[in-house]
């Protein structure tokens, strides 16, 4: 489904032009041919994540049209805001939920990552005769604290440093977002999330139309400025979608195919800081899109193409992102490429893809996903929040989600080994028996 937007200026206002300077080259940041398209507002943007094609393209939605329900205050908890307005790097962040809310810093992980003098983003560790050791026997209780993984970040306080994944240790039970629902994403479940309101509670049963959608597993990403993310493709060829909660952020993104592998390659990890090397400033300048997020942007991009985010602004950046695979063919196209299996060289990733056996796991529980989709194929209208008059819901609501679904479950078991020997009987059946009833329904 192709939805018509318009690109994003790049006509700055004076502090995000401060903010600019000594970051990327402005020839590139201000290239109009690499700027993000904008949804005019959350139907738009909802349509694009659930139905449109992510690999070329980034798409904003801005603060003003954020009709999501998305900021910072109705995104993040109480003690997260305090902690944030009263720190401004990550290591004093860290330290400040350690000292004045501890009971609720020992249900939290994350990975603290410092750029070494390659200018590659490494995990913050111990020093060599300390270990993360733990005398709990749970798997969840032997990964480090966050006490300790502040005391690994201070070998490295004058590396910009990266909060990756900030979440809780062990997944608790949510409360439900709309009661007896028969879609997952709303229902009450267990997630590790900190977060009050994810991308898919604001999406409502819309969200349930994916092959997957991960906001049990989701963590913050904060960092200062000259903080980011280094280069790299995600493990799964997914989509992910972010809410820039706090401060900016670059955002990088390069073409799918070879480009992508081959960055992924030479400059896996690399952050894209103030002193960009000469192979930076060549990768930048065939990168696909580059834009500036600003606080309560709300966006999507592919997961599996190069990308590398940059933190720009004084104060803290923070993002949440959720990862989905959706049901449009080229989405899904890409997926099956996933892993050290895919035949087309252009795509196979040799490094840092999930393995075998985890991605065949992954799958069967897509599987899942459309059963569920075919025994509840009607949407919960009253759920989508970001319609006008959910009554009456446009078109792509009311039948192209299901008739996507169904579509897409066929071009699985065609496309994939794993989906025509694991796809039971009577889901491709009524795959096949919901396109026969739309195709013959009265105009």
């Amino acid at each position: 489904v192709g939805v018509a937007m318009r690109r994003a200026s790049v006509e700055y206002s004076g502090a995000e032009a401060a903010m600019l300077e000594g970051t990327w080259p402005s020839s590139i940041v201000r290239d109009p041919r690499r700027a993000a398209l904008e949804a005019s507002s959350g139907e738009e943007f909802a349509r694009h994540v659930v139905c449109g094609s992510h690999l070329s393209e980034v798409v904003v939605l801005r603060r003003a049209q954020n009709d999501l329900r998305l900021s910072e205050e109705e995104c993040l908890p109480p003690w997260f805001r305090e902690a944030l307005s009263r720190t401004s790097s990550v290591l004093d962040l860290l330290r400040y939920l350690c000292r004045r809310h501890a009971s609720v810093a020992e249900e939290l992980k994350c990975n603290v990552e410092f750029v070494n003098e390659r200018g590659v983003q490494k995990e913050a560790k111990r020093g060599r005769s300390a270990s993360w050791s733990s005398s709990s026997s749970s798997p969840e209780r032997k990964r480090p604290t966050l006490a300790q993984r502040v005391e690994a970040a201070e070998r490295h306080e004058t590396s910009p440093l990266y909060c990756c994944e900030l979440r809780k240790r062990r997944a608790t039970l949510r409360g439900q977002i709309q009661p007896h629902h028969p879609c997952a994403l709303l229902g009450a479940k267990r997630t590790k999330t900190i977060l009050k309101r994810q991308i898919a509670d604001a999406l409502g049963d819309a969200a349930r139309f994916t092959l997957s959608w991960d906001n049990s597993d989701d963590g913050l990403f904060v960092g200062g400025r000259g903080a980011g993310k280094g280069l790299h493709v995600d493990q799964v060829l997914w989509s992910n979608v972010g809410a820039n909660l706090a401060g900016y952020k670059l955002l990088a993104t390069w073409p799918p195919g070879k480009v992508s592998t081959d960055l992924h390659k030479r400059l896996l990890d690399s952050v894209f800081g103030s002193d960009l090397s000469p192979e930076q400033l060549e990768a930048l300048d065939s990168a696909a899109t580059v834009c500036l997020l600003a606080p309560g942007d709300v966006f999507c991009l592919s997961g599996g193409v190069a990308h590398a985010t940059l933190s720009v602004s004084d104060a803290l950046n923070v993002t949440a992102y959720e990862s989905l695979v959706t049901l449009n063919h080229d989405n899904l196209r890409h997926f099956l490429r996933t892993g050290k299996r895919c035949p087309d060289p252009d795509f196979r990733l040799h490094s840092g893809t999930m393995p075998a056996r985890e991605l065949d796991d992954f799958k069967d529980r897509t599987i899942d996903a459309l059963d569920a989709i075919f025994e509840a194929p009607a949407l919960d209208l009253p759920s989508l929040h970001f319609i006008p008059t959910p009554t009456r819901p446009p078109a792509w609501i009311a039948a192209d989600l299901p008739l996507s679904a169904a579509h897409a479950t066929l071009f699985l078991v065609d496309q994939d080994d794993f989906y025509a020997d694991n796809v039971p009987s009577r889901v491709k059946n009524a795959a096949r028996k919901l396109i026969d009833d739309l195709d013959n329904r009265p105009l």
